[in-house]
């Protein structure tokens, strides 16, 4: 004889964030009944799969799943969180505001390096745009790392960072060899995975401003800049 897969605690909290909507959001033809069944019956080590769960209902139910997620994980889950974010972000941010404080620093000595589309690199490090290249570089490293450190617009800069971290590997990039030690992955993939990360899980939601940031006024005028900059 079998018995039920007890809920775990997180389950609980997005089961009863479903049912709190149903009557006034979802559409009768959302099959809520085959959702909660579903959860009801996950272990309690299927975050990744509940998330999943979480982004296909946000769509139709609105942004207060947000809130449900992040407040459906335990303590260990946000401590990690956390410290992802904060670790990435004093790491980008020195990368960036040591390049902000010395004038004699400049990409173009990177760029001339450049093993794949090395003709695209090379346009980058022109004398005429090499000045522009320098800046994105130097304050994109700084901004990205001060928005992880305070929790803000942790869904927009994570994105950004990581087409910053693709850039940089396109440059080291000779196929399928980053570098003489890896095979396909260096530290710019994991660095995009943690970032992407980040952007997914409302990590600026977790001890970050980002709570706060929702409420503003002016990003209740203006919706989807409001969906695009905060998780």
């Amino acid at each position: 004889m079998t018995t039920a897969t007890p809920y775990a605690p997180s389950c609980i909290a997005v089961e009863q964030a479903v049912h709190e909507k149903r009557s006034s959001s979802v559409p009768k033809t959302i099959p809520l009944a085959v959702l909660s069944g579903l959860i009801r019956f996950m272990s309690p080590l299927s975050s990744f799969v509940i998330l999943l769960q979480l982004l296909f209902v946000e769509k139709v139910v609105g942004s207060s799943f947000e809130k449900a997620y992040t407040d459906a994980m335990n303590s260990s889950q946000k401590y990690a969180l956390f410290a992802l974010r904060i670790t990435l972000g004093w790491m980008f941010f020195y990368a960036g505001i040591t390049k902000v404080l010395d004038s004699s620093w400049s990409a173009a000595g990177y760029l001339a390096g450049a093993k794949s589309f090395p003709a695209l690199f090379a346009w980058f490090a022109s004398p005429s745009v090499i000045p522009v290249t320098n800046f994105l570089n130097a304050w994109g490293l700084t901004l990205l790392g001060v928005a992880l450190l305070l929790g803000i617009a942790v869904r927009l800069s994570s994105m950004l960072g990581v087409l910053l971290m693709t850039l940089y590997y396109l440059t080291a990039l000779d196929f399928p060899f980053p570098n003489a030690h890896s095979l396909l992955v260096d530290q710019h993939v994991i660095y995009s995975a943690a970032l992407f990360v980040l952007a997914t899980f409302h990590a600026g939601r977790v001890w970050g401003l980002e709570e706060w940031c929702s409420r503003l006024s002016f990003l209740k005028k203006y919706p989807k800049l409001r969906e695009i900059c905060i998780s």
